[in-house]
């Protein structure tokens, strides 16, 4: 069970880089003028977002079940909800959950252990 808390854990950094990124661009639009470090930390948590979202493609493109990758794709790249994703794909919030603790348990994960 561990496991699995920590390989959504890694997963939903992607969407923490997200907030970070909004939270940096929603302060400086509010500046009258943004000072260039606040600028720069952007780019830098944007370019951090783009590797974490790279690596979290990666790990999910290497799932062997196309549903899993969907799911996943759905849940923590396009931080959709359980019911959205289910709606999306047509299957019931049960089905979706079930896929997804599936995904999670076959999902190689840095330095998590299955």
């Amino acid at each position: 069970m561990e496991s699995i808390q920590a390989r959504r854990a890694w997963l939903n950094r992607y969407r923490q880089a997200l907030k970070t990124e909004s939270a940096l661009s929603d302060r400086i639009g509010q500046a009258e003028e943004a000072p260039a470090a606040w600028r720069e930390r952007l780019a830098l948590q944007v370019v951090k977002g783009v590797a974490i979202r790279r690596e979290i493609e990666q790990a999910i493109e290497a799932l062997p079940d196309a549903m899993q990758v969907c799911v996943l794709r759905y849940r923590f790249l396009a931080c959709m909800t359980a019911g959205q994703t289910a709606r999306e794909l047509g299957l019931t919030v049960g089905h979706t959950n079930r896929i997804q603790a599936a995904a999670l348990d076959a999902l190689t994960v840095p330095g998590v252990q299955g």
